[in-house]
């Protein structure tokens, strides 16, 4: 079971009772890795066939873009489905929010 202590600018892991916070720095790290940050274009990017890109997600270390297909969305890595310079033309033309 997971205890947090919640303050106004976040939520982190408390010691248990039965742990005697043995795994809180563990517990911290593993949240801190976890965390994802997702930004949603203004103006998708069109891929013909293969859909359109919409949003851009960062996982700790990856980075992955949302691809909307007739089956729905779908987060591959970008190098799978855009060239660096199609990229960069996407970040010139779309804005980017956290909101979709």
């Amino acid at each position: 079971m997971f205890v947090y202590i919640r303050t106004t600018r976040a939520a982190s892991p408390a010691p248990d009772a039965e742990d005697n916070g043995r795994d809180v720095p563990r517990r911290a790290a593993t949240a801190a890795r976890t965390s994802v940050q997702t930004l949603w274009a203004s103006r998708p990017l069109s891929l013909g066939r293969l859909g359109r890109l919409v949003a851009v997600r960062l996982q700790g270390d990856d980075l992955k873009v949302g691809c909307a297909t007739a089956d729905g969305l779908r987060w591959v890595r970008p190098e799978r489905v855009i060239s660096e310079s199609q990229a960069h033309a996407w970040v010139r033309t779309s804005r980017f929010t956290r909101q979709p």
